[in-house]
This record gives C-alpha cells, sequence and structure tokens, in this order.
C-alpha cells in the first residue's frame, strides 16, 4: 500500500535565518519587477556558477596531471617539489571527488515505477502530450524515460542527472496517486500537458532551465550516495548554501514561469477545462494535505487495522 509522508511538504526550511530568507526574497522580487534585464542576467550567471563548481574539479585533475606529464618530461619538476606536491596533491583531490562525481546516480522515486506494461495508457497519453510540444531543442518533444506512481498529490516531470556531471538525464514523470483519484481524466490531461510544457521550455528556454535548476541542485544538497567520503564533504559543504540561495534568489523567475505553466495547459485543453483543472488540483490537495491524512494519520494510531483503506473513496 503507498502511504504518504505526511508533513513532507511543509517541512522548514535549514541553513540561512528566517529573516535573511525573506529579504533576499524580497530584494530578488523588487529587482526582477525594477530591473528585469538585471535580474535576469545575475540569475544566470548564480546558474552557471554551480555548473562551474561541479565541473571545476574533473578539469582541474586533467589540467593537473597535464602539467607533471609536461614538467617531467621538461625535468622542471624534479628540483622543484614544492609544486610538485601541490600538483600532485590537486590531481588526487580531484580524481577523488570526480570519482564520487561519476558514481553519483538518480535518487530511488518514491513509490512502484509504472512500465509500459502496467500503464499503457499513461504512457500513450504522456507521448501524445509531448509531441505537442515539440521544439528545435527537443524535436519529438520532451522525452520521458520512465513513470513512477507517488503517494503524493503531485504531477511533475523531473530531470535527473545520470551522473555527477550534469550532462545526461533521466525524465521521471511523477504522477500521484491521490491526484489521479481526485482529479476527472479530461483535468488530468490539462495537468499533464501543463507539466510537459514546462520541461519542453518552448517559447521560453532560459526560464525553463533556470525552472528546472531548483530541483537539479537539491540533488547535490544532500549526495548520501556518493561515495568516497571527500565527494560527499566537497559537494556538500557548497550546495548547503548555494542551493538555497539560488532557490531564493530565483523564486520570482519561478513564479513567473508558472503562470507560463498555466499557458501550456490552456493550449492543450480549453480555457475553461484548464481552470478547473487547476482548482481541481488546488483545492484536492490542499483537502488531502490539511483534512483527509491526518485523519487518517489520527484513525491509523487508534486502530490498528483501520476499517477503511486510505484510497478506498
Amino acid at each position: 500500500m503507498i502511504l504518504p509522508r505526511f508533513g513532507r511538504s511543509r517541512r522548514p526550511q535549514k541553513g540561512l535565518g528566517q529573516s535573511v530568507r525573506s529579504r533576499l526574497t524580497a530584494l530578488a522580487a523588487a529587482t526582477s519587477r525594477r530591473h528585469p534585464g538585471a535580474y535576469l542576467a545575475g540569475n544566470t550567471l548564480l546558474a552557471i556558477l554551480g555548473y562551474a563548481y561541479v565541473m571545476a574539479f574533473p578539469m582541474a585533475t586533467v589540467l593537473a596531471l597535464g602539467a607533471l606529464a609536461l614538467g617531467l618530461l621538461s625535468g622542471s619538476l624534479w628540483t622543484d617539489w614544492a609544486l610538485t606536491g601541490a600538483l600532485v596533491a590537486g590531481a588526487g583531490v580531484g580524481a577523488l571527488v570526480s570519482y564520487g562525481l561519476f558514481r553519483l546516480h538518480p535518487l530511488p522515486a518514491d513509490g512502484p515505477s509504472g512500465g509500459r506494461e502496467e500503464a499503457p495508457e499513461l504512457w500513450q497519453l504522456s507521448e501524445e502530450v509531448a509531441r505537442q510540444y515539440a521544439s528545435r531543442l527537443m524535436p519529438g518533444g520532451p522525452a520521458i524515460d520512465a513513470i513512477c506512481i507517488t503517494p503524493q498529490a503531485e504531477l511533475a516531470l523531473t530531470a535527473t542527472p545520470r551522473w555527477g556531471v550534469p550532462l545526461l538525464y533521466t525524465r521521471t514523470l511523477r504522477v500521484g496517486l491521490p491526484l489521479l483519484q481526485t482529479v476527472a481524466p479530461h483535468h488530468f490531461e490539462a495537468l499533464l500537458a501543463r507539466t510537459i510544457g514546462q520541461c519542453s521550455g518552448r517559447g521560453d528556454p532560459v526560464g525553463a532551465w533556470l525552472y528546472r535548476l531548483r530541483q537539479l541542485w537539491s540533488v547535490y544538497e544532500q549526495p548520501e550516495p556518493v561515495r568516497p567520503a571527500l565527494a560527499r564533504i566537497a559537494l556538500s559543504a557548497f550546495f548547503k548554501w548555494y542551493a538555497p540561495l539560488f532557490r531564493m534568489v530565483s523564486t520570482p523567475a519561478a513564479r513567473e514561469y508558472e503562470f507560463r505553466g498555466d499557458r501550456y495547459a490552456f493550449e492543450f485543453s480549453s480555457y475553461e477545462d484548464a481552470i478547473d483543472a487547476l482548482c481541481a488540483q488546488a483545492v484536492g490537495t490542499r483537502f488531502l494535505e490539511d483534512k483527509f491524512w491526518p485523519a487518517f494519520a489520527r484513525l491509523s494510531r487508534a486502530v490498528p487495522r483501520p476499517p477503511r483503506l486510505p484510497f478506498a473513496s
């Protein structure tokens, strides 16, 4: 049985203080309104910083090894032991962290996967919607590598790096079982179009990129599966503060891109169906989080084997 993780969506953020977070978010919102060009440029530079940090370790390894090879061939390193030690140490640290990066694989999904044999209609609908949002970068639309049924009332298309170096991605369509059971089929189609359209980035590729990075950097924020320990320490030391900072600064851009997601839903469905779908998702999610699941949790504590199953009605 799939049960939700109570309180997961309301877990308080850690890191910077609440007052600092509020001020940075307010400053970013004010800058985006008054100077949209400067805000977008600053947001882009901040996003590139994350890529630069991750790529610095394999690049440093290659450069250090190249410098060692040239120094050994020229004979200069035989007399300069300090430089030799620094190059060897840099190559060793870079190699260990790079090894850990390439051992970082996509995190396991919360729930069973829906293969093509188990959910053929869902796969067919997802691929049909994806073709509606084809672009130059994605001629066939956003590729969906896996479908996962989750216990949360969610619908998201996440892109997780296949390795620690963010070059190739695995796209997983996360479909919440509570959402499937609380919205009508044509409303689900509108919500699916909104989700896949956001991943396509058609009409706003920069906004889609910044929106996707909010989820991407969270993978590096808690890299438990990474080995060796040096790689885990190197990633955590940077992304523990960088990932929350990027989320705060990119909040205005993410809010604007959410409105573009609504337009993607309008393109696929009628205006009335899209509005009803968005309202149904918001109301249904709030009801499940605030009313249904807390009541079921109290019932499960009082009665070890409750007479009603959570998804019966």
